[in-house]
Order: C-alpha cells, then structure tokens, then sequence
C-alpha cells in the first residue's frame, strides 16, 4: 500500500479518465516509517511554599509600631531641644531690649490715653561754653556726667523746645558751681555740647569713656550722671527718679539723700528710687567702679515738668537740691572714707 501511494494512479471521472498524481509533500518515501509529531517537553510545574517572616520585636511589639514609636520619641527630643534654644535665646535678648527704657513702673501710674494740645512759648536757655576747670580742696572730688550731649540730644519735647542734653548740661554745670564752692574737687566729662574739633580733647562722647574717665582717677569718690526722661503715652507722668545698683551702699545712701532733698522741693510731686541689678541697669552705673547714682531730674513729656525745665529758677533749685544730697554725704562719712 504504501507502494502505490506513492505512483500516479487513473480514475474514470464523468467518463474520462484522470491521472492522479501522488502529493510529494505528503507522499510517504518507500521504507519510510512515519512519525508521530513530538511536542516540546513543558518544564515541571513547580510550587512555592510561603515563608512566614516574623516582623515582631523582642519585647512583642509590631515592627511598624516601634518604627512609629521611634520616630514620635525623636519629635519629643527635637521639640525639647528647639524650645531650650528659644527659651535661651530670649532670655539674651530681653535685656538688651528692655535694659534703656522710660521704666516707668505700671503699678505707679494709672496710664491714659488722652492727649492735650501744648500751648506755650518755649523760654531759651542759655549755656555759657566754659572750660573744663578743676579745684582741689579737702581730697575731696566727684564727676559729673552731664547725660547724653553733643550730637545726641537725647529726648525730647518739640512742642515746648525742651532738649535733655540743654537741660542736663544746665543743672551740671551749676552743680559743679554749688560743689566746688563747698570745697570740693569736680570733674566733667564734658561742659559744653559743641562737638570738638578733634579727637584729641578731654572731651568723651560714649558711656563706656564716660564711665573710663572717672574709672581712671583714683580721687573720684561718687560718680553722678544727670538725666531727663519721658513719657508720651501718658503726659501727665511726672516726678524725679534715682537710680543705683542694688549691691552700691554709697550709691544707694546719695540716692536716699537726693531723695529728701528732691521731694523737699515739691511735696506734692512723686520722687522714687530704683535699684537696679545685673546687666537689667545703666551701663554708667553698672562699670562704675565706685558709688554712682543716675539721677531722671523730671520728664519733658510733662506740659508742666517741661516748661519748668525752661527756667533758671528750676535749674538752680535741682542743681542746689543735688549738690546739699551730696555735700550732706560726705560731711556724714557716709561715702567717701
């Protein structure tokens, strides 16, 4: 059979006769053995068994909830930190900025907003541009520092004329007057507001060369640093302040005496005394290396206070009130020894 699948081979089809060829792409060779078609060999399925992994800490808490607790307790840590700095940081900075204030105490004073319009026609007052003079009597001598001066006029009141740096200079150069009459030896930084020519003069414009100046003579016994102050908020604030540091004896007995002497001028005007401490102070006080007072003589804010600023007759009685504290000191042996 499989011979003749392999030869042409004739039929008879609608009455003719059909030679029929074998096909050659099917047509078996002779002593050929046909093969069954071979599928490719499919790899072996394979199963994958689930490894269970154990996510859980030692002391049975998820790992996930200690990855959460760990970063929570980082937030504590990073937040006490940033607080600490802040907490550290203004403690530094508070004093810079609160150090130089008015200082008006808030328990003193009943503050107000109303205002008033100032009428009045500012007075002149005139500083005569002396020299520097020294006496020496008794191995007795003080320094006067008339505050602020020079280009710094200090404060203020434009509505009256009134200018701290006029008024400081005024009542220190008639103190040194009233002192060095009672026999005493009086240095001052400075006694006049026109700025020197040049650097090399006796004359010393910052705190720090006012406080150097008396620092560096030995005879100083009490520094004194006159002063105006204001207070806009509230123009009715009036009234003298005394201020020493909290651990100057001589400083705080010449406060007290300007004290008495002060409120004798005016019993029904407020004076107070400040002790200060720490770098909470007037750096004038603070470096001074023997008693020192700084003395607010009014405030120029005040309609009434700073037109009296104005005259001769409030400049010579300030003047006289401080030097009479002053002298009465030495003559108690209170400072000085």
């Amino acid at each position: 059979m499989s011979e003749n699948q392999n030869r042409p081979r004739v039929e008879w089809r609608n009455g003719k006769c059909v030679v029929i060829q074998p096909d050659k792409k099917t047509a078996q060779k002779p002593g050929q053995v046909k093969k069954a078609p071979v599928k490719p060999a499919q790899p072996p399925k394979r199963t994958v068994k689930p490894v269970e992994v154990n996510y859980n800490t030692n002391d049975g808490v998820s790992f996930y909830d200690f990855l959460s607790q760990l970063k929570f307790k980082r937030s504590i840590v990073v937040a006490v930190i940033v607080i600490a700095l802040l907490s550290v940081t203004v403690s530094l900075l508070i004093p810079l900025f609160f150090t130089h204030g008015n200082d008006v105490d808030p328990y003193e004073y009943e503050i107000s907003a109303d205002t008033q319009e100032l009428e009045t026609d500012p007075v002149e007052i005139i500083i005569p541009d002396t020299p520097v003079t020294y006496s020496t009597v008794d191995d007795v001598s003080i320094c006067i520092d008339p505050g602020h001066g020079f280009d710094d006029v200090g404060t203020s009141n434009d509505e009256l004329g009134v200018y701290e740096h006029e008024v400081n200079l005024a009542v220190a150069l008639k103190l040194r007057d009233k002192l060095e009459a009672a026999g005493m030896t009086v240095y001052m930084t400075h006694d006049t507001n026109t700025p020197p020519p040049d650097a090399q003069n006796p004359y010393l414009f910052g705190m720090k060369k006012r406080n150097g100046l008396a620092n560096s003579l030995s005879d100083v016994k009490l520094f004194i640093s006159l002063h105006c102050d204001a207070f806009y908020e509230d123009i009715t604030v009036s009234g003298p302040r005394v201020y020493h540091m909290s651990d100057d004896t001589g400083g705080q007995e010449i406060a007290e005496n300007i004290y008495t002497e002060l409120s004798e001028l005016d019993p029904d005007r407020k004076v107070f005394i400040k002790p200060m401490s720490g770098y909470n102070s007037y750096q004038v006080l603070r470096e001074s290396e023997m008693p020192a007072v700084l003395v607010e003589m009014g405030f120029v804010s005040n309609p009434e206070e700073g037109s009296a600023m104005l005259t001769d007759d409030w400049c010579n009685s300030t003047a006289q009130a401080l030097a009479n504290a002053i002298t009465n000191a030495f003559e108690d042996g209170v400072i000085g020894e």
